[in-house]
């Protein structure tokens, strides 16, 4: 989660997991900005990390 451009941990309970989503039902509330990532970023963040908002649209693969 972010809070003042800092990344901070928050415990949340997860429901239905898919292969790119995660339903979260406790633990965050309404306007919390998360934080997404390749998970090879996401292992090596640490709480306090400044992180960069970014929130362009993700580049589309051209299909072959």
């Amino acid at each position: 989660m972010l809070r003042n451009r800092k990344a901070e941990f928050v415990p949340v309970d997860t429901g239905v997991a898919g292969a790119t989503d995660i339903e979260v039902l406790k633990g965050l509330k309404e306007g919390d900005e998360i934080i997404t990532g390749s998970y090879k970023v996401l292992r090596t963040l640490r709480p306090g990390a400044s992180v960069k908002v970014d929130n362009t649209a993700p580049k589309q693969e051209l299909e072959s």
